[in-house]
């Protein structure tokens, strides 16, 4: 869930577009025809207990110092719920068998898991009131720095692509994930491009990809064309954004009923 690449004034841009409404576990044919996009799996169950109250530990540590005033609450609520939306996101796609890339290197850049078919980056934006589009520019941004064509603005990876610093973090690993042992360093970036994929709620990716392939037509150098795409290269480019295994409402469920429970709590 990382954001170390940005390109505001495109995504700025891109908000004027308006969208139609329109060791790793065995990975079952379901969860290997999820995992290459052709299975959306919107009726998928919740976490589990378990899963669900390991996610909580971990993203309540956003609350373990007492606000001082009402607006630094609200902040801190807002976090813990950006945070614990991103959490059920990527414990999610374990259900798909992937590995975690944060079980190889902590805060390892913008690709949150990885299998030998893909390398993903998992984003769970939510549409808001104020901005029912805003969502599906983030997605766009998000899209543009898993496929590498748009390069970081500032920090330790100015002026590189994700997808170069990212081959870096790979190469460097002692032990790499399965499936990307033997790729020489010099082919790493190469094979990240070909294997990248965004991962978002099941219910979003349609929207998502009807609001990038436009966004592709009437800026295709964004999304790494020097030429007007044709319908094959749009299918193919939007194939890339692909379903998690659970959907924004099933996220916003359990974060809700989490945060109604912790806001109980602190008010005893």
């Amino acid at each position: 869930m990382k954001d170390v690449v940005s390109d505001s004034t495109d995504t700025r841009n891109e908000s004027k577009l308006r969208p139609q409404e329109a060791s790793a576990p065995k990975i079952s044919q379901r969860g290997i025809s999820a995992m290459q996009g052709k299975v959306p799996p919107v009726d998928a169950p919740k976490l589990n207990h378990r899963e669900s109250r390991d996610v909580e530990v971990r993203s309540a540590r956003h609350l373990k110092t007492p606000a001082v005033n009402d607006r630094e609450n609200t902040n801190k609520m807002k976090a813990y719920e950006h945070k614990l939306q991103g959490e059920m996101g990527e414990e999610s796609m374990r259900k798909l068998g992937a590995e975690s890339l944060n079980d190889y290197k902590n805060n390892f850049p913008v690709y949150d898991f990885i299998s030998k078919d893909e390398v993903a980056s998992v984003k769970t934006h939510m549409p808001s009131e104020e901005y029912k589009t805003s969502h599906l520019s983030n997605y766009a941004h998000d899209f543009r720095v898993a496929m590498g064509t748009t390069v970081a603005k500032k920090g330790v990876y100015d002026g590189k692509t994700s997808t170069s610093f990212a081959a870096d973090a790979l190469n460097q690993l002692s032990q790499r994930p399965e499936g990307w042992e033997r790729i020489s360093p010099g082919r790493m970036e190469a094979k990240i491009k070909e294997k990248a994929t965004l991962r978002i709620p099941s219910d979003h990716v349609e929207p998502v990809q009807n609001y990038v392939r436009r966004a592709a037509l009437r800026y295709p150098e964004r999304y790494g064309f020097d030429h007007l795409p044709d319908n094959e290269e749009l299918n193919q480019l939007t194939n890339r954004i692909k379903p998690l295994p659970i959907n924004s409402k099933q996220i916003q469920d359990r974060v809700q009923a989490r945060v109604q429970g912790l806001t109980q709590s602190m008010s005893l």
